[in-house]
């Protein structure tokens, strides 16, 4: 149907076509009408069943480990949750559209959504560490602005998993991930 077999696979934007579960029960030649009229409820209903899975569960790994809610953060007084595997760094608490601050000056190098991580901005500082403050409900920098110490950057979002107000961070050093707690301030 779509000139592939077992061994050519698909290509980058090649476009498919997919036959709906009443084509297929035809085009196979079903025999039992009892099959062939599921089949076709089965099509009927396919785009209601398949829109959202009933539970979105976190992929996050969260690790027992707690931070430090004096250090300077982004939010004032957060509950601070490590975040380990794929994606390394903390989880801070906030309260709804607190303000989000940055805790190094630097340059804007990204701002807006980005790849399943909501609103974000990174911001990467003389020293050449990477801060990418995640999960923002609104971003108030631009891409090449120069962001001083404790200024706003945007608001907490909320957690698509938890429901619950608050932001990640993330930090880099030489491509790497560092603690957050650890990284410079100011």
């Amino acid at each position: 149907m779509n000139g592939t077999d077992e061994k050519s696979g698909l290509k980058v934007g090649q476009k498919i076509k997919i036959p709906a579960v009443s084509a297929l029960a035809s085009n196979q030649s079903v025999k039992n009408t009892e099959t062939s009229k599921n089949m076709a409820l089965e099509s009927k209903n396919f785009e209601l069943k398949n829109q959202l899975p009933s539970v979105i569960s976190d992929t996050h790994n969260y690790s027992e480990k707690k931070g430090d809610p004096n250090l300077v953060w982004p939010v004032q007084k957060p509950e601070v949750t490590y975040v380990n595997g794929k994606v390394s760094g903390v989880t801070l608490s906030a309260k709804k559209d607190e303000p989000v601050d940055a805790i190094k000056s630097g340059t804007v190098m990204f701002s807006g959504t980005y790849r399943g991580f909501g609103n974000v901005v990174f911001i990467q500082s003389k020293t050449g560490h990477i801060y990418a403050y995640t999960g923002l409900g609104k971003v108030l920098v631009s891409k090449g602005d120069y962001i001083d110490f404790k200024t706003q950057i945007g608001t907490a979002g909320i957690n698509s998993y938890s429901s619950k107000s608050q932001i990640s961070l993330m930090v880099f050093q030489n491509g790497l991930p560092i603690d957050p707690a650890k990284a410079p301030r100011g």
